[in-house]
């Protein structure tokens, strides 16, 4: 009766293998981490993180090492989608503690926009379906250090990829300034 429980129901754990070279990782940690701090639970492969400014076009980014005033980038928030450079392979697990079941809108800028893919895994053409101004979106494959395609309205051949995966960071090209409305 005078008993009182806490518990976590953790969700699952999302299992990366880094390559040699560029990786794109959604981040699941607490926002307000230290780029730094993160860099160091990685185990010391990576030596550089970018993340995409959608505002001015180019990118933010921590070298390991570098002097304070050239880190454009100190801290993280959860779900930002990340470019790791690192200089071997490693794992990494991060738990996908993102609330499900939310409706969220990601506001998209002209030109290009790097987001995480934080909804259910599907066919591309369908979560991309009420973003008209979408022209091309793009996901990076660390295998091949090369990026794949979707190109809205164009032959089937010249798209490389169909689906998009849970938590997958992904590259917008829009020809206007839109909204994108998905559940996680």
């Amino acid at each position: 009766e005078d008993w009182q429980i806490d518990f976590f129901l953790p969700g699952a754990t999302q299992t990366l293998t880094l390559a040699q070279g560029f990786n794109t990782l959604t981040f699941l940690g607490a926002t307000g981490t230290a780029v730094a701090d993160f860099v160091d639970s990685l185990g010391g492969g990576v030596t550089r993180v970018f993340r995409f400014n959608a505002d001015t076009q180019g990118y933010d980014s921590f070298q390991v090492g570098a002097p304070a005033f050239l880190n454009s980038m100190t801290s993280l928030q959860q779900g930002d989608a990340l470019f790791l450079d690192s200089t071997s392979a490693a794992t990494v697990d991060q738990l996908d503690a993102l609330v499900g079941g939310v409706t969220q809108t990601i506001a998209l800028h002209e030109g290009w926009n790097l987001v995480s893919y934080t909804g259910v895994s599907g066919a591309i053409v369908d979560i991309f379906a009420d973003v008209d101004s979408l022209s091309a979106a793009f996901v990076f494959d660390a295998t091949t250090q090369s990026w794949l395609s979707y190109r809205v309205g164009q032959p089937a051949f010249l798209s490389q990829i169909t689906e998009l995966q849970r938590l997958q960071p992904v590259f917008l090209n829009l020809d206007s300034a839109a909204t994108w409305t998905l559940v996680s």
